[in-house]
């Protein structure tokens, strides 16, 4: 970033590090609010108070420099709260721990920024390196509380993991069914039993592979290792989700929609199951988002096209139909 000292580029880094801090210091005081775990509730409050220290701070500076938040910003502070919540009550507090590890990462990355790029005066430039010490501090206590929770991650990867292997293999399947069948129950029940006989196959290879695992931890040091998942649970969770993804491409067909207009639809509904999907992935791997959910996407498209275009060969050119 070159060098700016343009009021607006200030302005702005003013108002989106007030409403960053405002968002963290509300997430991590409604967390600490329904947090059951003694220990965990008293570093919530720890953090939503170092938070709210920074939100303060910078809405002095605002003052200072008569700088306005947006009228939305209330709103759109208790919408982020509200999602947190639901995030943690659905995905449990070591995925929202990695999430918010992600986010304090994000701010540290603005302000490394703005003091590379924008003109601040000294005043500003010193509160913005103590946010930062601070911002370190949280960013180490959320990586220490990733750790603790590494296992509940591990069954989340295998949930989500489960789920995009059910999505794009039957797919790919249901498309080229919906093609070459004269009755949309041949799609249906092609796709639900491709969809059970992978189910089998995931949940015995995640069997297989957490086992494997599971022995090879316990010949490391259990001070360096990751908590392990169980062959048992990682199987049913594996095996579960990879059922339910492979149901979604049938659903359409299930309820009637029928033709081509099932396979849009059934594509449709795929791709937006696998960018959620992809985008939780990312957050536990620490990987991009975006890239993640570019490649997901097309290997399914991928995979769906190439089934077309081969079930439409063997339709229209061979004239084989079932």
């Amino acid at each position: 970033m070159g060098r700016i000292s343009g009021r607006g580029e200030r302005a702005r880094l003013e108002r989106d590090s007030f409403i960053d801090e405002a968002m963290h210091f509300r997430v991590y005081e409604h967390l600490s609010k329904i947090e059951r775990d003694p220990e965990l509730r008293a570093l919530l409050v720890r953090l939503s108070l170092l938070e709210k220290k920074h939100m303060n701070l910078w809405k002095a500076i605002l003052d200072e420099d008569a700088v306005s938040v947006p009228s939305l910003f209330p709103a759109l502070v208790s919408l982020q709260v509200f999602v947190f919540s639901i995030i943690r009550r659905v995905m449990g507090i070591g995925f929202v721990t990695k999430l918010l590890g992600l986010t304090e990462e994000g701010t540290l990355a603005r302000f490394a920024d703005a003091i590379k790029g924008i003109t601040l005066p000294e005043s500003e430039r010193r509160h913005i390196s103590i946010i930062m010490r601070d911002e370190n501090y949280t960013e180490e206590v959320l990586k220490k509380k990733i750790r603790v929770h590494e296992g509940e991650l591990n069954y989340m990867r295998s949930i989500v993991l489960g789920l995009n292997d059910g999505l794009v293999e039957v797919l790919a399947a249901v498309v080229g069914f919906a093609i070459i069948s004269r009755s949309d129950l041949i799609v249906i029940i092609g796709g639900l039993i491709i969809g059970v006989s992978g189910t089998l196959s995931m949940a015995g290879g995640a069997y297989l592979s957490s086992k494997s695992h599971s022995l090879i931890e316990r010949n490391r040091d259990s001070s360096k290792s990751m908590p392990a998942t169980r062959p048992r649970d990682d199987a049913f969770y594996t095996g579960a989700y990879y059922f339910i993804g492979a149901l979604i491409p049938v659903l359409p067909f299930m309820a009637g929609i029928s033709g081509y207009y099932g396979i849009l639809a059934s594509i449709i509904t795929v791709s937006i199951v696998l960018t959620i999907a992809s985008a939780v992935i990312a957050i536990i791997s620490g990987t991009s988002i975006k890239r993640r959910i570019f490649e997901m996407l097309v290997i399914s498209l991928g995979a769906s096209l190439a089934t077309i275009a081969l079930s439409s060969v063997l339709k229209f050119h061979f004239g084989i139909t079932i």
